[in-house]
C-alpha cells in the first residue's frame, strides 16, 4: 500500500484553556504511560465527516477524547507488562466521504475506497488505520484480523468498556480472537463460556489456543464489563500479539517502530 502525504495550507485555530490544559495532561499521562515500552505502534485515527461537513456528536467528538483513551489503553498495555505502546501519529477528518452510515457488510468496501483514494481517507501503509464513523450498523466496533484486511471502524456513539474497547478492537487487528466461540452475549457478570481451545488466529490461518485466556471476567477480549485497573492479556495473548508485530513470520510490522 502507498502513503500519499497531500500537502494542505495550515488553518489558524485557537485553543482554549480547558482544552489545552487537558490537551497538556493528556500529553504527561501518554509520556509516563509508554516509558515502559521498546516498541511503539503507529496508530492513525480519521473521523468520517456527516454529509454537512462536520464531525458527528459523540463520544469521540473531539481529539482529547481520542488521546484520553489512547493513554488509557497505553497504561492498560504497562500495567500488563507489554514491551510496546500506542502512539497516535495524527488524528485527521474525511470530507465528502459517502460512509457516514455503515452496515458491516460494508466495512470492508470503506477500506478499499480508502485505500483506492488515500488522499482524501488519509490512508496509511505504516500505521493502524483506525476509522471513526457517525454510525456502524450491527457494532459500536470492528477490526480485520490478520490476513488481507487492515482496517478498524468505531461508532462515534459509543462502545462497551469505553477505551478499552479500543484495546480490544486492536486486539483483533493483532490476531486475538475472543475469549469465547460464536456470536456471545455483552453481559455483566459473564453469561458467555470461555473457551480455551481459541485464542489467536495467524495470518495463514493457524488457530492457537490459549488455554490461559480461562477464566475470562477480566480479559480485554471477552464481552465482559471490564475495567483498566483489572482489565488483561493473558501471557498467550500477548505472546502472539507481539508475533504479530516483530517476527518475520508476522503480518503487521509495518505498522511498529522497531
Amino acid at each position: 500500500m502507498q502513503r500519499s502525504d497531500a500537502l494542505r495550507p495550515p488553518v489558524p485555530f485557537t485553543v482554549s484553556k480547558p482544552v489545552l490544559v487537558a490537551l497538556l495532561c493528556c500529553a504527561v499521562v501518554c509520556l509516563s504511560a509508554t516509558a515502559h515500552a521498546q516498541h511503539t505502534v503507529q496508530v492513525s485515527v480519521k473521523h468520517i465527516l456527516t454529509s454537512q461537513g462536520a464531525r458527528s456528536t459523540g463520544v469521540y467528538a473531539n481529539d482529547v477524547a481520542i488521546h484520553a483513551a489512547i493513554a488509557t489503553c497505553n497504561n492498560v498495555l504497562q500495567n500488563n507488562n507489554t514491551s510496546w505502546a500506542l502512539e497516535v501519529v495524527e488524528i485527521l477528518d474525511v470530507a465528502g466521504s459517502t460512509y457516514q452510515s455503515v452496515p458491516l457488510s460494508a466495512v470492508y468496501d470503506l477500506e478499499a475506497a480508502a485505500i483506492a483514494d488515500p488522499a482524501t481517507y488519509h490512508w496509511r501503509g505504516d500505521a493502524i488505520n483506525i476509522y471513526i464513523v457517525p454510525n456502524l450498523i450491527g457494532a459500536a466496533g470492528v477490526c480485520s484480523g490478520p490476513g488481507t484486511h487492515e482496517i478498524i471502524v468505531l461508532d462515534n456513539g459509543g462502545l462497551l468498556n469505553g477505551s478499552i474497547a479500543w484495546l480490544h478492537e486492536i486486539g483483533h487487528y493483532l490476531g486475538l480472537t475472543h475469549t469465547f466461540s460464536g456470536t456471545g452475549a455483552v453481559s455483566c457478570p459473564n453469561s458467555n463460556t470461555c473457551d480455551p481451545t481459541i485464542g489467536a488466529i495467524h495470518a495463514t490461518g493457524a488457530l492457537v489456543a490459549c488455554a490461559d485466556i480461562c477464566p475470562d471476567d477480566d480479559n480485554i477480549m471477552s464481552y465482559n464489563c471490564v475495567t483498566p485497573s483489572t482489565a488483561v492479556f493473558s501471557p498467550c495473548q500477548k505472546t502472539e500479539m507481539l508475533f504479530e508485530l516483530l517476527d518475520p513470520a508476522g503480518s503487521r510490522g509495518h505498522v511498529a517502530n522497531q
